[in-house]
């Protein structure tokens, strides 16, 4: 059992800056933030994400076991949806003005670990929603949770976080902020219930026709590029499965980080559905005006043997297919960067970076941001790179949004976070699925150059399934 204060100092401390907070809301015209944290014992953040779904429908979780960090969020304490014609330069507005008024303070002197944003942005926001699959995930979002568990290492601290307007008086917010302070230490107490779910995957007659479907869409994509029409596009498909009982979400995640620790665990809970995965990509990444992205393009599966692995690795480094997929995605990444950077580095020579299911090509792009720009800035010029668009990107969006078959939502897209000074980090949200009740949707997407073969890049795009799916199933890697 964890051992919870008798009395709530994170109460005490909001207490102490809750009528400056209402002076300021009333002076600004707009509420403010109070942020206070407090350091507690090593709990494994997941507990707040799986415990807390009693009392909050949303709720975000955010894992990279390798970097020593997990993030779990429950409940909005602010959030921000601008129209999509401007959703980066709205969202940057708002997370400016939030972080530039919120009051953060920290019990005993610990120093607050930092207040985290959490920000996504769809895939494609000119193309219509499927509201079926994605309601409640819109073009652009942000989000600064009411309770947050970060681990950092060896700190594990607990934040909370309240809206403040000069509308609300002090009692309110505090009886407030007392039941929920309440109700996040029941969660925390809880272990985690685990089920493994009975998922149905024999394939389908929807299956061959989406496999079928996908088949012509690589040929068709590539001819288009032997032609002339554009460089690379990457095509996505996506398999729908199904669960007599339920999708143990807790347990997945768990699978996740688990088996995959160099990857980003993720998942956002809103509105019913979860969008959930273990991205091996990053997108970009700023701390201290250092900026780092990376381009992973180019792809190939794991042996069974050691020999017949790094055989395999030996032939993508020579396959000239993947090789020129990937130099199209570094540089790319390098031409959206230099515009912001006072300096870029990028290797000449891409590396194997390898997952227990595939090797990828990687390349590391590291820099320093200029003044004035920002992490916004950055995601904006980046997405969607062309290790999951396309270049050039107007063209390869054009034949994405006119082929293929289904929205892709959040998947492939820019998901993150940010502190208060600007810093955080953004992935591509791959190797994923949005769960609905009994249902999940999982997807996979290769990337398709003039000599793309169609029945390898579906073999390709089986074997990036394969990881959520064995982890929905609770099945072994």
């Amino acid at each position: 059992m964890i051992e919870q204060q008798t009395r709530s100092p994170v109460v005490e401390l909001i207490h102490e800056h809750v009528q400056t907070a209402i002076e300021t809301a009333a002076t600004l015209g707009h509420p403010i933030l109070v942020s206070v944290s407090e350091d507690v014992e090593n709990i494994d953040p997941l507990r707040l994400f799986a415990n807390s779904s009693g009392y909050s429908s949303e709720r975000w979780y955010w894992e990279h076991p390798q970097n020593g960090i997990a993030i779990a969020a429950a409940g909005i304490a602010t959030s921000n949806i601008v129209p999509w014609q401007s959703r980066f330069t709205g969202i940057r507005q708002a997370h400016t003005e939030l972080a530039a008024n919120a009051i953060i303070d920290s019990i005993d002197d610990a120093g607050h670990p930092g207040l985290r944003f959490f920000s996504a942005f769809s895939f494609d926001p000119e193309r219509k929603s499927d509201r079926r699959i994605w309601k409640g995930f819109p073009a652009d979002y942000l989000m600064a949770p009411r309770v947050m568990l970060m681990k950092q290492g060896d700190r594990t601290s607990l934040v909370f976080t309240v809206s403040i307007s000069n509308r609300r008086d002090a009692d309110t917010i505090l009886r407030s902020i007392t039941g929920l302070y309440d109700r996040t230490w029941k969660s925390l107490n809880k272990e985690i219930q685990k089920a493994k779910p009975r998922v149905e995957t024999d394939p389908t007659d929807e299956d061959e026709q989406i496999a079928d479907a996908y088949r012509e869409n690589v040929a068709r994509a590539s001819q288009a590029i032997r032609d002339g029409a554009f460089e690379k596009v990457v095509l996505a498909r996506y398999r729908d499965i199904k669960t007599s009982n339920y999708f143990d979400i807790p347990r997945t995640l768990d699978k996740l980080r688990t088996d995959y620790p160099g990857c980003y665990t993720f998942a956002i809970a809103r509105q019913g559905s979860i969008f959930l995965g273990a991205s091996p990509e990053q997108l970009i990444q700023q701390k201290d005006k250092k900026v780092q992205a990376d381009c992973l393009a180019g792809s190939i599966g794991r042996g069974d043997t050691p020999e017949a692995d790094a055989a395999l690795a030996d032939e993508l480094m020579n396959s000239q297919k993947d090789l020129h997929e990937h130099e199209i995605c570094a540089r790319a990444i390098t031409e959206a960067l230099e515009p912001l950077c006072a300096e870029l580095n990028v290797s000449d020579t891409p590396q194997i970076l390898s997952f227990s299911n595939v090797h990828h090509l990687y390349t590391p792009v590291t820099g320093t941001l200029s003044n004035g720009s920002t992490l916004l800035d950055l995601v904006e010029r980046l997405h969607p790179t062309p290790a999951v668009g396309g270049y050039p990107v107007r063209e390869t969006q054009t034949f994405i949004r006119e082929n293929e078959p289904f929205d892709r939502g959040w998947y492939a897209a820019p998901i993150g976070w940010l502190d208060a000074d600007g810093d955080g980090e953004f992935i591509v949200a791959l190797r994923s699925a949005i769960v609905s009740g009994q249902r999940a949707r999982l997807f996979a997407g290769c990337g398709i150059v003039g000599e793309s073969d169609p029945d390898q890049e579906l073999a390709e795009s089986n074997v990036k399934m394969r990881p959520m799916l064995n982890a929905l199933q609770g099945d072994a890697s």
